[in-house]
């Protein structure tokens, strides 16, 4: 993971991996092809933040998602909560992930169900019985 400043004020540009299959899906659009960004503008560069809102809010209203969904943040959220309930990945690797300066904002996206603390708390009883 690199991190470089990416001429906001305030804030970095953060570059994050991306998985296998997002990677594929990437590599085959054709106007990503000449781009070194993910989403880029119509001459390779970066696209300004603002520039794709107006394609994520019509893809939540083609889905029949509420005027309240916003999309990036819940697309984000669905992520963090996914990985996290995967019992899989553990916080300080979603931190790192979600690009979290602190790990107390981790729990903002980490709702854990019930199955999943159960399954947690159940290694104790692995534990316990390599013990005897």
């Amino acid at each position: 993971m690199q991190r470089k400043n990416g001429g906001l004020i305030g804030k970095q540009e953060e570059i994050i991996p991306l998985n296998s299959l997002t990677r594929i899906v990437f590599l085959n659009l054709k106007e990503r092809q000449r781009s070194d960004y993910v989403f880029p503008n119509k001459v390779g560069g970066r696209l300004e933040a603002t520039a794709y809102n107006h394609h994520l809010y019509r893809i939540r209203e083609n889905s029949g998602l509420p005027d309240s969904f916003r999309p990036m943040h819940g697309l984000r959220h669905t992520f963090a909560s996914n990985l996290a309930n995967s019992g899989k990945v553990d916080m300080y690797t979603l931190q790192k992930l979600l690009t979290h300066k602190e790990f107390r904002m981790i729990q903002r996206y980490a709702h854990l169900h019930d199955d999943t603390l159960k399954k947690a708390s159940e290694i104790m009883d692995t534990l316990s019985k390599k013990r005897k």
